[in-house]
């Protein structure tokens, strides 16, 4: 990377953060979300992070869940050395399977919720910096 590219680089991350004080900072999409924003009701804009939140959370209680399945599923113990041996490998091949599809079903999970996080989290951190500029312009007041 040149000189001039991370100059570059640097003020635009170092710059300021879009938000209702330096809209000159905002993107036209980020300024969209903060102008919508800006005029829903209190409740509205509730429920609107909910809206958004929402996903997100279920998103993280699946791959939770799936997490807890894949560990309870992992094969326990070695069998008797008195069962039989085509049993035994019927079941290891029946437990294999079932901890392929667990884990490829958590690693799309895990997908799922990092593309919400990059889709939801920008606007919900807008959303937070102009309930912040509200609260602190009502106690100028």
């Amino acid at each position: 990377m040149s000189v001039e590219g991370f100059q570059a680089y640097s003020r635009a991350l170092l710059g300021p953060a879009c938000s209702p004080s330096a809209l000159g900072a905002c993107s036209a999409e980020d300024l969209k979300v903060v102008e919508s924003y800006r005029a829903l009701s209190a409740e509205a804009r509730v429920a609107e992070q909910d809206r958004l939140a929402a996903p997100l959370a279920a998103a993280k209680a699946e791959v939770k869940q799936l997490e807890k399945e894949t560990v309870r599923g992992s094969p326990g113990p070695n069998p008797s050395p008195h069962t039989n041996t085509n049993t035994n490998t019927a079941q290891v091949k029946r437990l294999e399977k079932e901890m392929e599809a667990l884990e490829e079903a958590e690693e799309a999970a895990g997908e799922r919720l990092e593309e919400l996080k990059k889709s939801s989290k920008r606007a919900l951190k807008l959303m937070g910096r102009v309930d912040a500029a509200d609260a602190a312009a009502k106690q100028e007041l």
